[in-house]
């Protein structure tokens, strides 16, 4: 269904009385942890962030993801509708949304005639809505791919978290929003690009993993082509958290260990792991004949997923030969969305790579 109104904002998570006063010492705490990485930033060495700024921010939010609970965490947040409600008001944009029966949503960049789709997971371990600097960035790519603006629309999904429902629902929603793109919209396979990142780059991989190898819990969603592409930006591939990149990287990422264990409980919910939520577990073959014709793959080496990222993308270049692998130096989880966060110029060569790749497949 198309709506091009914006409904009331969903409810945030209420808190009780005690988790209020506990988020106020969380706050405090994360203060605190930027005044004493500050002060020790001069004497970081090579074991922390490239600079300074970068150094006492990912400390702070580091910290705050650690010392939040998730609850805590999307009460401070706004959700993915006032986020997007907030972003096309504030440039004059006309809000567009897709909406299935069963209520998942994607909120619409560009007019919604245009033929291409990008179709973009966010991320956030499954538990934090879409942001601004997520919005920012898919219009950035947007944009890039068609200046005119009337042959390319984005969608970003507004899947469900993982305090309101676990694995597998948010694959079933986004292989729901695709078999609606294609046989509802009319959209061609062949001019869709699925995007993500992060949790959404999980996602894109475990949507391609569907349709070479149906989830048992899953509607089958047979194409008659292949998709234009698969833009994978930090994706996560491993929720068992055990690369050595996770300790060598620590004191250089924008997000912990830590953090990642305790969100991938919350989203897999005990059940065990699998190829479709833990790909780097699936086999040589299991990524032949993938159903999409060209991936791209973005990275940071200063990432704690790095050691993941390196080992998946040997598996998946073997695989599907139409793969490109970008590790940018010095550069953090998802940097073209957290470099636009805390404000820098440059948005990084992960952006750049990004960008030029989506330009090439307009």
């Amino acid at each position: 269904m198309m709506n091009p109104s914006i409904r009331a904002p969903i409810k945030h998570p209420a808190l009780t009385p005690s988790e209020k006063l506990d988020l106020v010492a969380c706050l405090c705490a994360v203060a605190s942890r930027a005044v004493v990485s500050l002060v020790g930033a001069p004497f970081r060495g090579r074991r922390g962030a490239p600079t300074i700024y970068q150094h006492v921010l990912f400390q702070a939010v580091r910290r705050l993801c650690e010392r939040s609970s998730v609850n805590q965490l999307q009460y401070i947040n706004l959700n993915d509708e006032e986020n997007y409600r907030d972003f096309v008001k504030a440039r004059g944009l006309r809000p567009s949304t897709v909406e299935l029966a069963d209520g998942t949503t994607a909120y619409r960049l560009g007019v919604e005639s245009a033929p291409k789709t990008i179709l973009y997971f966010h991320g956030g371990g499954f538990q934090l809505p879409a942001s601004n600097d997520h919005l920012l960035f898919l219009k950035h790519l947007r944009d890039s791919m068609d200046p005119g603006g009337q042959t390319v629309a984005a969608l970003m999904v507004a899947y469900d978290l993982g305090t309101k429902n676990t694995y597998p629902r948010q694959l079933q929603q986004a292989v729901a929003l695709l078999d609606h793109l294609i046989n509802v919209l009319g959209k061609r396979p062949s001019e869709i690009i699925l995007a993500g990142d992060s949790a959404g780059g999980n996602l894109v991989l475990a949507v391609l993993s569907h349709l070479s190898h149906p989830h048992p819990k899953i509607n089958e969603l047979e194409i008659s082509e292949k998709l234009r592409g698969a833009m994978l930006l930090s994706p996560w591939v491993a929720l068992d958290c055990h690369a050595d990149s996770m300790r060598r990287n620590g004191a250089k990422d924008v997000v912990s260990a830590s953090t990642l264990t305790n969100w991938a409980a919350i989203f897999t919910n005990g059940d065990p792991l699998d190829a479709y939520n833990h790909p780097i577990t699936a086999p040589y073959d299991w990524w032949r004949d993938l159903h999409v014709e060209d991936i791209i793959m973005a990275c940071g080496a200063n990432e704690i997923m790095n050691d993941d990222h390196r080992a998946f993308a040997k598996i998946l270049e073997a695989a599907h030969p139409s793969t490109t692998t970008v590790i940018a130096p010095n550069e953090p989880h998802t940097a073209p969305i957290i470099f636009r966060l805390i404000g820098l110029k440059s948005n990084g060569l992960q952006d750049q790579a990004l960008t030029s790749w989506m330009v090439q497949h307009a």
